[in-house]
């Protein structure tokens, strides 16, 4: 049956001679310690942990019936249901087993999206805590170019106050607050649209002399 190796390792670790289960234990903890300092991973885990801990009734009342669901579908085999204990154990067992697979296949997705969304400079110039001046030479966007010829009072209607004042008191020329403001629409912040729309002036500046 496909999980019964799985099922039959976690039972020959967990016997009284093993030390795997405590060193499993202060390991998780000092993980979970470390991963404060990734506030997105620590979210995650976090999460996980609560959803754990608010599904462990509801999972312990219904897992014999969970491994033996899984036993007709020739998952794991008929001899682990003798011992209703066992049965319990098992199902609860796999439904952590999934909970937490879930939570790591998540994150290593997430990181994945993460580390192809880095090479968007637009992305960066919404998301990174400090963007270089590169990320801001390196954003362009059509979407912007084409929302910078509307009208001024499609903006108006749109976006928030306080960010209009802030870009019609740092920038001159309408078209350059029509271009800031497209920046701020598709949701960079508002300081780093003005950043965005200066450097881009300078550059021409340079380009023109």
């Amino acid at each position: 049956m496909m999980l019964d190796p799985i099922i039959e390792f976690i039972q020959s670790q967990l016997n009284y001679k093993s030390d795997i289960p405590v060193i499993l234990v202060f390991a998780s903890i000092i993980f979970y310690g470390f991963m404060m300092y990734v506030p997105r991973v620590w979210l995650v885990m976090s999460t996980t942990i609560a959803i754990l801990i608010t599904l462990y009734y509801p999972i312990y009342f219904i897992s014999p019936v969970f491994s033996k669901f899984l036993a007709g579908l020739g998952l794991i085999g008929e001899h682990w249901l003798i011992d209703e204990n066992v049965v319990r154990n098992i199902g609860i067992g796999i439904f952590i087993g999934i909970i937490l697979t879930s939570a790591f296949l998540y994150m290593f997705l997430a990181t994945i999206w993460e580390l192809n969304q880095r090479r968007n400079p637009i992305y960066m110039l919404k998301l990174k805590k400090e963007p270089s001046h590169k990320n801001y030479m390196m954003a362009k966007s059509l979407i912007v170019d084409q929302y910078s010829k509307t009208e001024l009072a499609f903006f108006l209607d749109r976006l928030d106050m306080t960010d209009i004042n802030f870009i019609q008191n740092n920038l001159a020329e309408e078209t350059d607050i029509k271009t800031a403001m497209a920046w701020v629409y598709i949701g960079v912040p508002v300081r780093r649209a003005v950043t965005k729309v200066r450097i881009d002036l300078q550059y021409l500046n340079q380009a023109g002399a």
